[in-house]
Protein backbone atom coordinates (compact mmCIF):
# COMPACT_ATOMS: atom_id res chain seq x y z
CA UNK A 1 0.00 0.00 0.00
CA UNK A 2 1.17 3.50 -0.78
CA UNK A 3 -0.14 6.53 1.06
CA UNK A 4 0.34 9.97 -0.41
CA UNK A 5 -0.39 13.33 1.12
CA UNK A 6 -0.01 16.99 0.35
CA UNK A 7 1.67 19.57 2.62
CA UNK A 8 0.30 22.75 1.04
CA UNK A 9 0.01 25.42 3.72
CA UNK A 10 -3.22 27.13 2.57
CA UNK A 11 -5.27 23.96 2.27
CA UNK A 12 -6.36 21.24 4.61
CA UNK A 13 -4.10 18.23 4.55
CA UNK A 14 -5.24 15.69 2.01
CA UNK A 15 -4.42 12.03 2.41
CA UNK A 16 -4.89 9.48 -0.35
CA UNK A 17 -4.51 5.75 0.22
CA UNK A 18 -3.54 3.94 -2.95
CA UNK A 19 -3.52 0.17 -2.70
CA UNK A 20 -0.90 -1.80 -4.57
CA UNK A 21 -0.93 -5.39 -5.76
CA UNK A 22 2.79 -6.16 -5.58
CA UNK A 23 3.95 -8.49 -8.38
CA UNK A 24 0.48 -8.52 -9.93
CA UNK A 25 1.27 -5.05 -11.33
CA UNK A 26 3.47 -6.96 -13.78
CA UNK A 27 0.64 -9.19 -15.03
CA UNK A 28 -2.63 -7.26 -14.62
CA UNK A 29 -3.33 -4.86 -17.48
CA UNK A 30 -6.04 -3.12 -15.45
CA UNK A 31 -3.52 -2.01 -12.81
CA UNK A 32 -0.15 -2.27 -14.50
CA UNK A 33 3.13 -0.61 -13.61
CA UNK A 34 2.35 2.02 -16.23
CA UNK A 35 -1.07 2.78 -14.71
CA UNK A 36 0.38 3.02 -11.20
CA UNK A 37 3.10 5.35 -12.50
CA UNK A 38 0.54 7.56 -14.22
CA UNK A 39 -1.66 7.70 -11.10
CA UNK A 40 1.21 8.85 -8.93
CA UNK A 41 2.25 11.43 -11.50
CA UNK A 42 -1.32 12.76 -11.58
CA UNK A 43 -1.60 12.83 -7.78
CA UNK A 44 1.70 14.75 -7.38
CA UNK A 45 2.26 13.70 -3.76
CA UNK A 46 4.58 15.51 -1.37
CA UNK A 47 5.04 12.43 0.77
CA UNK A 48 4.72 8.71 0.08
CA UNK A 49 4.36 6.44 3.08
CA UNK A 50 5.68 3.12 1.84
CA UNK A 51 5.23 -0.36 3.23
CA UNK A 52 8.99 -0.75 3.60
CA UNK A 53 10.57 -1.65 6.94
CA UNK A 54 12.58 1.33 8.21
CA UNK A 55 15.56 -0.94 8.93
CA UNK A 56 15.74 -1.85 5.22
CA UNK A 57 14.95 1.49 3.63
CA UNK A 58 18.42 3.05 3.86
CA UNK A 59 20.05 0.05 2.15
CA UNK A 60 17.46 0.18 -0.64
CA UNK A 61 17.85 3.93 -1.10
CA UNK A 62 21.64 3.75 -0.98
CA UNK A 63 21.74 1.13 -3.74
CA UNK A 64 19.31 3.09 -5.86
CA UNK A 65 21.32 6.30 -5.53
CA UNK A 66 24.49 4.40 -6.40
CA UNK A 67 23.38 2.62 -9.58
CA UNK A 68 19.61 3.06 -10.08
CA UNK A 69 18.89 -0.43 -8.82
CA UNK A 70 17.59 -1.88 -5.59
CA UNK A 71 19.40 -4.90 -4.23
CA UNK A 72 17.89 -4.91 -0.74
CA UNK A 73 16.21 -8.36 -0.73
CA UNK A 74 12.84 -7.44 0.77
CA UNK A 75 12.29 -4.21 -1.17
CA UNK A 76 13.51 -5.56 -4.52
CA UNK A 77 10.62 -8.08 -4.58
CA UNK A 78 8.01 -5.35 -4.99
CA UNK A 79 7.72 -3.71 -8.41
CA UNK A 80 5.73 -0.77 -7.03
CA UNK A 81 9.02 0.30 -5.42
CA UNK A 82 11.64 -0.91 -7.91
CA UNK A 83 9.77 0.08 -11.08
CA UNK A 84 7.69 3.04 -9.90
CA UNK A 85 8.32 4.83 -6.59
CA UNK A 86 12.11 4.90 -6.57
CA UNK A 87 12.24 5.76 -10.29
CA UNK A 88 9.71 8.57 -9.90
CA UNK A 89 11.67 9.97 -6.96
CA UNK A 90 14.32 11.04 -9.48
CA UNK A 91 11.92 13.28 -11.40
CA UNK A 92 9.26 14.18 -8.85
CA UNK A 93 9.64 16.08 -5.61
CA UNK A 94 8.27 13.73 -2.94
CA UNK A 95 9.70 12.19 0.19
CA UNK A 96 9.52 8.43 0.73
CA UNK A 97 8.90 7.50 4.36
CA UNK A 98 9.21 3.82 5.32
CA UNK A 99 6.41 2.76 7.63
CA UNK A 100 6.17 -1.04 7.77
CA UNK A 101 6.42 -2.42 11.26
CA UNK A 102 8.07 -5.57 9.95
CA UNK A 103 11.62 -6.11 11.20
CA UNK A 104 14.29 -8.76 10.63
CA UNK A 105 13.70 -10.36 14.05
CA UNK A 106 9.98 -10.59 13.23
CA UNK A 107 10.77 -12.17 9.86
CA UNK A 108 13.09 -14.73 11.46
CA UNK A 109 10.47 -15.63 14.06
CA UNK A 110 7.82 -15.96 11.34
CA UNK A 111 10.10 -18.21 9.27
CA UNK A 112 10.86 -20.36 12.30
CA UNK A 113 7.15 -20.73 13.07
CA UNK A 114 6.29 -21.52 9.46
CA UNK A 115 8.80 -24.35 9.43
CA UNK A 116 7.19 -26.06 12.42
CA UNK A 117 5.35 -29.21 11.38
CA UNK A 118 1.81 -29.19 12.67
CA UNK A 119 0.18 -32.43 13.92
Amino acid sequence: MITACSKEKHHKNEVLVLGTIHSSHLTKATYSIEKLTKLIQEIQPDIILAEIPPDRFEAALEGFKRDDSISEPRVMRFPEYTDVIFLLSKTMNFEIIPTAGWTRPMAKERQKNLSITLP
